[in-house]
């Protein structure tokens, strides 16, 4: 150990005077020497060793490739370029689409993708090139052959390369906003480079990828790396390994637009930074780390070897389409491990995300330290799923989620019920907007109580909102918001018990509590916005009680009024505006019919007078009664409490 860690130092030493190089192949480490400033070229290669002592590996020789033409040729032809040395070449993606071709009214060749078909259906199929047409003015322009650039049409695949310098070939400002004046490289066909090491930086700008964007390997350097105003139709991977220098990298998006999910899994340094402005991100965008551990297990890509492209090119199909659907339901019964993720201790550090919007944010077991989300727009959901976040003393950025929004209403916040903390997570104002849930409920945990973890839960959103928060109502408001949403889980729990229950006793428990719980949500919302449902169902209940009073019991009523509060007819004959009004009108009876029922509803009280009505007028009156005071009870139960001038009305 201590001869390979003098070894290591040795290595280090001559990197940092520009005399060796390491690059990462299969997920592992090798070097190579430079000789006189140059490179050692021996029959057209060039030698890299395994960096570490005990692996007893061979030697990994790359081509030494430094015609430009050469390499355009190659994956013009559709080949796979691997294993090429092309550290002493400078490029640009724009080399790949600005060929110059002479405009003819001729059919488009067609050509087939290289790439291992993995059984999308609509991803990998021929595409043809589009014909050109150039239009002329003149009829002597139409007789000259005329120049013009195509998109590039075929895959570009490099596996196992080392590059020199990709720069974006522009002189104009990079943070231009008007972007779209700005010439765009059209690539038809899946970009991937995959164990590839970029030795003096990375620039990509005005690109439109229109199927998968791949990118995995030893992606910083001194140099700053740069992609901006590109647009991504499918897929975009990207994976950063650690690197090994003393210095501060830096890699950079601006003005991207990614119409398919965005996975950006980063390096285990706190040397390296990254920074995502002015971005809209479509679909999902996740660090990489929400792996469930089976899938890990299926892929080991944490292991090195030959067959390490393959399995990482499957491995970034299978997870994007697993991103993409996670979100699209809610997770049940102990038989889901979408959550069951594959252990991880790595640290993601220094990313700052601004000014961007992004439809699905994955943070889920994410360990991530001094980032910061800044005036940040999130369309559906977070998923911050044992997501931890931790900052150094000196950290003076954003914290957290605390400068997130949610433009819309009843978007979602995912949290594991124990480890879940609103304090850890900053969360804003927009708690009165959203919904705070873990994605997958696992209704019959023998080892947890699963109503007991749901109380905790939403109790722990309502203390931190007291303690977040002065505004009195919006503080009621917040804990009407979440006492219902705990009542709605815990009906669902109820629910899932009642279809399959664990015997006798808890069916008959479940069903009981489910048939309450449902019973609150028809009538007040459980206490949250239900003031509507609660006066429409009151009123209802009036109305049919009444029309059953006019149509049963009309005179009955109307003698009970009368015997109650109207004088007799000597005496009301002084008042020439007033009478003792029979049953003779139907209006008339019905709204003494009407004014009868409210009274009977709203009365908390019941008369000792109703005793005397006859047997089956009085049943009628005391089913009333008993769900008026049934509605007076929900009122104040439920209703009352968000309304602070009630309190000091009533005295509760």
């Amino acid at each position: 150990m201590q001869v390979q860690s003098i070894k290591n130092k040795v290595i280090m030493q001559a990197r940092e005077m520009g005399d060796t190089l390491i690059a990462r192949f299969n997920n592992k480490l090798y070097y190579t020497l430079k000789a006189n400033n140059t490179f050692t070229v021996s029959n057209g290669k060039i030698a890299f060793h395994p960096f570490s002592r005990a692996d007893t590996s061979k030697d990994i020789l790359l081509e030494y490739l430094t015609d430009k033409t050469e390499l355009v040729k190659r994956l013009r032809n559709g080949d796979t370029v691997h294993d090429c040395f092309m550290g002493d070449m400078k490029i640009s993606f724009k080399d790949f689409t600005d060929v110059q071709v002479t405009a003819q009214e001729v059919a488009a060749p067609v050509f087939k993708s290289q790439k291992k078909k993995k059984g999308k259906p609509d991803d990998k199929k021929i595409v043809a090139a589009p014909k050109k047409s150039v239009q002329s003015h003149t009829a002597a322009r139409r007789k000259k052959k005329i120049s013009e650039s195509v998109p590039f049409s075929k895959p570009i695949v490099f596996n196992n390369c080392v590059f020199g310098p990709i720069v974006a070939d522009t002189m104009g400002d990079i943070y231009e906003e008007d972007a779209q004046k700005k010439k765009r490289l059209e690539f038809k066909e899946d970009v991937i480079m995959i164990n590839c090491t970029f030795t003096s930086g990375l620039e990509i700008a005005d690109c439109d990828f229109e199927k998968d964007f791949i990118l995995a390997g030893q992606l910083l350097s001194q140099t700053p790396a740069l992609i901006d105003n590109c647009e991504f139709s499918k897929m975009c991977y990207m994976y950063s390994s650690p690197e090994l220098g003393n210095w501060q990298s830096n890699f950079s998006f601006n003005l991207c637009k990614f119409s398919g999910p965005f996975i950006f899994t980063t390096t285990n340094s706190d040397r390296a930074h990254f920074s995502i402005e002015r971005c809209k991100i479509k679909d999902v965008f996740s660090f990489g780390r929400s792996v469930p551990d089976f899938i890990s297990k299926k892929f080991r890509l944490s292991y090195s070897g030959p067959d390490f492209f393959y399995r990482l090119d499957d491995y970034t199909d299978w997870y994007s389409d697993f991103l993409e659907n996670k979100y699209n339901k809610d997770y049940e019964l102990d038989e889901d491990s979408i959550e069951d993720f594959m252990h991880n201790d790595r640290i993601l550090y220094n990313v700052n995300v601004s000014h961007t919007s992004i439809k699905i944010l994955d943070l889920a077991n994410t360990n991530m330290h001094d980032c910061s989300f800044e005036d940040v727009s999130i369309e559906k959901c977070v998923d911050a799923t044992y997501c931890s976040f931790t900052y150094s003393a000196d950290y003076k950025g954003k914290q957290a989620l605390e400068d997130i929004s949610f433009p819309g209403n009843d978007e979602i916040l995912y949290s594991e019920f124990k480890t879940f903390s609103p304090e850890a997570l900053k969360l804003g104002v927009y708690l009165e907007k959203i919904k705070i849930q873990p994605l997958n409920h696992d209704y019959y945990d023998s080892s947890s109580d699963f109503l007991e973890d749901n109380t905790n839960f939403y109790n722990l959103v309502k203390d931190y909102a007291a303690k977040k928060f002065t505004n009195d109502e919006l503080i009621t408001s917040l804990k009407a918001r979440y006492e219902h949403e705990k009542t709605d889980w815990a009906r669902n729990y109820y629910a899932s018990h009642v279809a399959h229950s664990e015997g006798f006793g808890d069916f008959v428990s479940s069903l009981f509590h489910y048939s309450l719980a449902c019973f609150l949500e028809a009538t007040v919302s459980t206490g949250y916005k239900g003031e509507w449902k609660f006066f429409s169902w009151v009123l209802l209940l009036i109305i049919f009680f009444s029309i059953i009073y006019y149509f049963k019991h009309h005179e009955a009523i109307i003698d009970y009024l009368n015997s109650m509060y109207n004088k007799g007819e000597d005496d009301v004959a002084k008042f020439a505006t007033m009478k003792v009004y029979k049953s003779f009108n139907g209006f008339r009876d019905y709204m003494r019919c009407l004014w009868f029922s409210c009274m009977v509803f709203v009365d908390p009280r019941l008369p000792i007078t109703f005793f005397n009505l006859r047997v089956g007028l009085f049943g009628l009156v005391l089913a009333e009664w008993i769900c008026g005071l049934t509605a007076i009870a929900l009122f104040l139960i439920y209703l009352a409490s968000n309304y602070p001038f009630i309190h000091s009305l009533i005295g509760i």
